[in-house]
């Protein structure tokens, strides 16, 4: 875990080590989020205009999205497995909250 100081000035210098955990060059802009617990989130903000994401217009669907997640059990389902398995959970719980 770093410390740092607030200065003066109100500017607090990270550490070398966190700026590259951050993946951050001179001049990047961060963002700091106020969480619940009253901690702050920094993170390296992201540039919509230059983004990948946006910069690829094509439509995708919904089995491209699922073809990019990382598979580590090897198991593959069909939609109607899946949905199967989403009605059986609900069945299921629905009838453990009448006990």
């Amino acid at each position: 875990m770093n410390t740092v100081k607030l200065a003066s000035n109100g500017h607090v210098k990270l550490q070398e080590d966190c700026i590259r955990h951050l993946g951050l060059s001179i001049g990047d802009e961060m963002v700091v989020t106020k969480l619940l617990d009253g901690s702050l989130r920094l993170s390296k903000a992201v540039n919509l205009s230059t983004s990948p994401v946006v910069e690829n217009k094509t439509k995708k669907t919904w089995r491209d999205f699922a073809g990019c997640l990382h598979d580590k059990t090897e198991v593959r389902l069909s939609i109607e497995e899946l949905e199967e398995a989403i009605a059986n959970s609900a069945t299921k719980a629905s009838l453990q909250g009448l006990n």
